[in-house]
C-alpha cells in the first residue's frame, strides 16, 4: 500500500513539474535567489541610510568618567556628537580627529569634578552640554571669532 501511495505522489509531482500547477499565461515569479539578492540590496541601502550621520553632525565617541563621589562608585558614560555648520563639516571633522586626545582629556577632567547632582536631571544635562560646548569650542576655535560647535548632542547619557 505504501509503495502504491508513493508511486501516485511521484506521478502527480512529475506531471505538474517543478514550478507547480500553473497556466502558461500566468507570470513567473522570480526565483528565490533573485528575491534574496533584491532583499539584501534593499537592506544594505536602509542600513547605509541609518549609519550615515547628517552632514552637520560629527560623531565623537564615548567617554566614561568616575564622578566626584566619596566612594568613587558613581560614573557617567556619554556618547558625544557635535552639531556644526554644514559648510565647515569636513574641516571640523579633520580638526576633531587631529585633536581627539585633547578634547577627550578636557571632557574627562571637566566631568571628574562633577558630582551626581551636577550631572543629573534635565538642568544638569543642559548645563553639561553648555559647558562642553564652550570648553570644546575654545579648543577647536583656532582663528575663528565664533564657536564652531553649534550644539553638543548626547547619543547616550548614563549615570550610575
Amino acid at each position: 500500500m505504501r509503495t502504491f501511495l508513493f508511486a501516485a505522489v511521484a506521478v502527480v509531482a512529475f506531471s505538474v513539474g517543478p514550478g507547480g500547477a500553473r497556466s502558461k499565461d500566468a507570470p513567473r515569479e522570480p526565483d528565490l535567489a533573485t528575491r534574496v539578492r533584491d532583499l539584501e540590496e534593499r537592506l544594505a541601502r536602509v542600513e547605509k541610510q541609518l549609519t550615515v550621520p547628517p552632514a552637520d553632525v560629527i560623531r565623537f565617541g564615548d567617554v566614561v568618567v568616575n564622578l566626584n563621589d566619596d566612594r568613587n562608585q558613581r560614573y557617567i558614560r556619554i556618547v558625544v556628537a557635535f552639531k556644526v555648520e554644514e559648510a565647515s563639516h569636513r574641516e571640523l571633522s579633520a580638526r576633531v580627529l587631529a585633536r581627539k586626545a585633547e578634547l577627550k582629556t578636557w571632557m574627562i577632567t571637566y566631568l571628574a569634578d562633577k558630582s551626581i547632582k551636577d550631572v543629573s536631571g534635565s538642568a544638569g544635562i543642559n548645563r553639561v552640554r553648555d559647558d562642553m560646548r564652550q570648553g570644546l569650542g575654545k579648543i577647536l576655535q583656532q582663528n575663528r571669532k565664533e564657536n564652531p560647535i553649534k550644539e553638543v548632542l548626547f547619543e547616550e547619557y548614563v549615570v550610575q
